[in-house]
């Protein structure tokens, strides 16, 4: 969040901070919270689990898939299929080893 904070060329203000344990339960909870007392246009979630039941809150709320974006961390199927569904609206992975990407190994010629 500090990011937000210190980004100079955009205005963002946090309507709504919850702690959701990385639990999908709660994080499906906290985004029905927060729908229900905020106006706001976007989620950050933690991780994929997250910003997957954050997404299934917003549908069965009545909300459009993309309406409020929900960017998530991590890159599971579920959060890429949500990706390609419209439902999340980024979801980067922790590593290039989950896309596939082989390790680089450094070399040298001296």
């Amino acid at each position: 969040m500090r990011a937000f904070e210190e980004a100079e060329d955009i205005d963002v203000e946090i309507v709504y901070e919850a702690y959701a344990d990385f639990d999908r339960d709660l994080a499906y909870t906290q985004t029905e919270r927060a729908l229900a007392a905020y106006d706001f246009d976007a989620i950050v979630a933690l991780n994929s689990y997250m910003s997957v039941s954050a997404s299934q809150a917003l549908i069965a709320n009545g909300l459009e898939p993309g309406e409020i974006i929900v960017g998530g961390m991590g890159g599971t199927i579920a959060e890429l299929e949500g990706v390609a569904l419209g439902e999340i609206g980024v979801a980067p992975s922790e590593t290039l080893a989950q896309w596939g990407v082989p390790r680089q190994r450094p070399c040298c010629n001296t």
